[in-house]
């Protein structure tokens, strides 16, 4: 992916230019005679810049200085005071006459030095006048390389960063704004000896430049890719114009802000040829955060150790966007941004406004809470931004796969003809669409720049993910989770009777899944005990409950059969219950994983998952739990079948299930003992059952 603006508008944060005489990013101030009397600047120092060469007499204008080396480059923090002193040049005003002296940081780093990027005005009526001044970086300044330029204007107070003038000088320099992590590293000299990168592509993104790049440092984060979690992937690094620099990347997995823990480095080597590639392989480790992420690659001339911050006499460095996915998690596209007023102002949904976003990754996920029934009308109202052309959709990914690709997932789109333009998508959730909870996705993104499934490269625009609770009117209560399992905690398997519903959770799972297309039977009367499977978290609580009187809760005594706290990486726990008499015919069971205990079955949570199943209630036939303690199975794998014995007599029938609960035998027995042929059944766990109640399981295992 390359995302490359439509031409109508020509400004972009991804056009690289440039030369070493002039970074060609600013304006070039203009002087008629320049400094040739002595109206000049004589020195700078700020920060590290240390700069007091003096331009001969018949030198006219404008200097420079950037990426010159160390003394030429400052670093600087944002929210910080820094002095500055620039030495005043040796002509000495007369009468009323005096000398301007401006300085401009392009905080933004639009390319221009606006009015609010001035920093210092101060005017000096005598030779060698020396100015010293604090110069504030403000907070929001962008992190990065910008420039800093200085003017001296002979008697006249009125001039801009770019106008033309008599007398006077300008020199421009580079400074680094630090931001908070990951650093940008430090490299004093640049790309300018044509140490760059000249290419980097990986799964479908493809960033290329043959020319010396402006900065040292480019924020290349419009170009990205996603991986899954365990996925590998194949990086191609193209060398610059010169051969024989070191090239490396790193990838912050665990998403700290650096690049330092292991595995983060996927390799560092050198290119032997100019505008050469060289590619390799990597996996993404099991355990990365599932988000958005850096990757960091790194040119560096003559330092084979070269880490992801280290200094670099000369060299660039470029940050790109990784998506790493997994489960059902909402896919993660790369954007190239709202920088250029792609994206929308803001999104109004269910009286809860979300402000676009300015930052990277460009990208919201709401932890409000929003509930609608299916079969309803809903109404998303956005204010657009200031970039057109811009279109805005919704999806709702109904089915939970995270990809908002399938049937009737699309569910409106409008475009934008003005800027700050109020829009309206009413869109209707279709009744077809499962309970449960699901995310809206909202997506403000430039149709000439963009691709318009809600996965795909958005190019410059913005993503907003909204969980959106589905529920039937009719139906029973869905909880919610704003941070779904993505901490492990999840059920990881049920076994009742003979329902087994195993390795059926994951951590970025869905927060809510109805397996009530799964089920078992349950006898009035008689005890039974539900296993189950913990998710990855250690120490989450368990609940169960049976709707005993099918009135849609689990608010009524005696519906609430028990809890349990499993500890351990899928440890296991168990709930005894008896069930009480009650209506017959089938009910809702609802077992619930929460990182706290849960006060019933509908109540909100943080973290878990809640799963829904049908039991279904029969009268008590006579066989229970003194026959299945009075019951012995004998698998006898060399002859092929497996042997029941009992101590009672009388008739009974019985039922082989597999784990799947599966019937695959039955009939009936009048004796102590009966047998089951199982010559062609597979390797696995079995459940005999008597009478429609579960009396035993057994290992079936050929020799």
């Amino acid at each position: 992916m390359g995302p490359i603006h439509s031409p109508s508008n020509p400004v972009r944060p991804l056009d690289r230019s440039g030369d070493r005489e002039d970074l060609n990013q600013y304006c070039t101030p203009g002087y008629t005679v320049g400094s040739s009397d002595g109206d000049r600047i004589d020195g700078v120092y700020f920060g590290t810049i240390s700069n007091t060469y003096v331009a001969t007499e018949t030198a006219l204008g404008f200097t420079d200085y950037s990426y010159e080396g160390s003394d030429a480059i400052a670093q600087v923090d944002r929210d910080n005071v820094y002095p500055m002193t620039i030495l005043v040049g040796p002509y000495d005003p007369p009468g009323a006459a005096f000398e301007q002296y401006k300085v401009w940081i392009d905080f933004d780093q639009d390319g221009e030095f606006g009015a609010f990027e001035e920093v210092l005005n101060a005017q000096t009526t005598a030779a060698f006048e020396d100015i010293l001044a604090d110069i504030y970086i403000p907070a929001d300044a962008r992190p990065g390389y910008t420039g800093l330029r200085i003017r001296c204007v002979y008697n006249d107070p009125a001039f801009d960063a770019c106008s033309n003038q008599s007398y006077g000088e300008a020199e421009d320099y580079v400074i680094l704004i630090n931001g908070s992590l990951p650093c940008i590293p430090y490299t004093a000299r640049g790309p300018y000896a044509n140490d760059f990168i000249g290419g980097v592509a990986m799964n479908g993104f493809s960033m290329t430049q043959s020319a010396v790049p402006t900065h040292a440092y480019s924020s290349s984060l419009g170009y990205g890719t996603q991986l899954q979690r365990n996925g590998t992937a194949t990086i191609t690094i193209t060398s610059g114009a010169i051969a024989n620099d070191h090239y490396g990347a790193w990838a912050d997995w665990n998403m700290d802000g650096d690049f330092d823990d292991g595995g983060e480095e996927l390799g560092v080597f050198t290119i032997a040829g100019i505008f050469s590639p060289t590619s390799f392989n990597i996996t993404v480790p099991a355990d990365a955060v599932v988000g958005y992420t850096l990757l960091r690659v790194r040119c560096v001339y003559n330092d084979p150790a070269v880490t992801a911050c280290s200094y670099a006499e000369w060299g660039e460095t470029q940050d790109f966007t990784l998506a790493v996915l997994h489960g059902v998690f909402p896919c993660l596209p790369p954007t190239a941004g709202t920088q250029a007023g792609d994206g929308f102002t803001s999104v109004t949904f269910d009286g809860t406004t979300y402000p676009g976003t300015t930052q990277w990754p460009f990208y919201t996920l709401g932890n409000t809470v929003h509930r609608v029934d299916r079969g309803t009308n809903i109404a998303v109202d956005v204010v657009a931004g200031t970039y057109l052309p811009q279109t805005y959709d919704v999806w709702l990914d109904m089915n939970d796969n995270g990809d908002f690709a399938d049937a009737g997932e699309a569910l409106g789109s409008v475009a934008a003809t003005m800027a700050f333009e109020p829009l309206g998508i009413v869109a209707l959730i279709p009744a077809s669409c499962p309970p449960g909870q699901h995310i809206l996705r909202v997506r403000g993104y430039d149709t000439n720049n963009g691709n318009a499934s809600a996965c795909g490269d958005v190019g410059f625009g913005e993503l907003l993910d909204i969980p959106l609770v589905v529920e039937d009117p009719a139906g029973v209560c869905v909880p919610y989770s704003p941070y779904w399992t993505r901490g492990g905690d999840y059920i990881d398997g049920i076994e009742l009777g003979d329902m087994v519903n195993i390795s059926s959770g994951g951590d970025h799972a869905a927060p809510y899944v109805d397996f009530t297309t799964l089920g078992t039977t349950l006898n009035v009367g008689v005890s039974y005990t539900m296993s189950i499977t913990g998710g990855e978290y250690s120490g989450d609580s368990y609940h169960a409950w049976i709707d005993y009187n099918a009135d849609g809760d689990w608010n009524d005594a005696g519906e609430a059969i028990g809890s349990v706290i499993i500890n351990g990486v899928n440890g296991t726990g168990t709930i005894s219950f008896t069930v009480p008499a009650a209506v017959l015919g089938d009910k809702r069971m609802r077992v619930r994983c929460g990182f706290q205990p849960i006060p019933n079955a509908c109540a909100d949570a943080t973290y878990g998952e809640t799963e829904d199943y049908t039991v279904s209630i029969n009268a008590n036939t006579g066989v229970g739990e003194s026959v299945a303690q009075a019951l012995s199975i004998l698998p006898m794998p060399g002859d092929g079948i497996v042997l029941i014995r009992r101590t009672e007599v009388g008739t009974v029938h019985y039922a082989l299930l597999e784990a799947t609960g599966r019937t695959m035998a039955s009939g009936q027995f009048t004796g102590t003992t009966a047998t089951i042929p199982m010559r062609d059944a597979a390797n696995g766990v079995y459940v005999i059952v008597l009478n429609g109640v579960p009396a035993q399981r057994f290992v079936w295992q050929k020799r």
